[in-house]
């Protein structure tokens, strides 16, 4: 196996890892006072995950299968899940409004 690739599996590995614990811990959080300030961070944690699988896929595809047309799918999907955590945080109040 290419050292390259075995660099890439890890941290794919990493970044789902770093990034399913936090949708976890925001899922836990929501579950325990389910207001809208935790409801937002679960939002925000979901589009983070969709943005962190996507990624992963688009690489790991990308390595593993070259020209196979689901890395576009995966691409899009990071995109899209970027695009949504970026529209969760700019629709927040700014303190200076409370």
């Amino acid at each position: 196996m290419d050292g390259g690739l075995i660099v890439m599996l890890l941290w794919s590995g990493l970044v789902l890892g770093a990034y399913g614990h936090a949708f976890v811990n925001r899922v836990r959080k929501w579950h325990r006072y389910r207001d809208e300030r935790t409801q937002r961070d679960l939002n925000v944690g979901i589009a983070l995950l969709l943005c962190a699988v996507g990624a992963v896929g688009s690489v790991v595809l990308g390595l593993l299968f070259p020209g196979v047309a689901l890395r576009g799918l995966f691409s899009a999907l990071a995109l899209g899940g970027f695009l949504g955590a970026g529209i969760v945080l700019a629709t927040e109040e700014s303190p200076e409004k409370e």
